[in-house]
């Protein structure tokens, strides 16, 4: 099974929400009015989180959707960007 990670960028983040409406049980919206990945691990300036195959498409359309390109999926293996 391939693992992947998702990676937002929190300064990139305009707060737009789309993440949120398409994967409502991924995203929530802070006090700030960004969006924030549940369960994630802050890391300077990005959350990141950990998950695989069955959550793929989900990731892949919330990423599809931001329209600042705040958020990315990378093979955690090879570090390689998915698109």
């Amino acid at each position: 099974m391939v693992t992947y990670k998702i990676i937002q960028d929190i300064d990139t983040c305009i707060g737009c929400g789309a993440c949120a409406v398409i994967t409502t049980d991924k995203w929530e919206m802070t006090d700030e009015g960004k969006a924030k990945l549940l369960n994630s691990e802050k890391i300077k300036e990005t959350y990141e989180k950990t998950f695989d195959d069955s959550d793929l498409e989900e990731y892949r359309e919330a990423v599809d959707s931001c329209p600042v390109e705040a958020l990315k999926i990378v093979d955690k293996e090879t570090g390689e960007k998915i698109e």
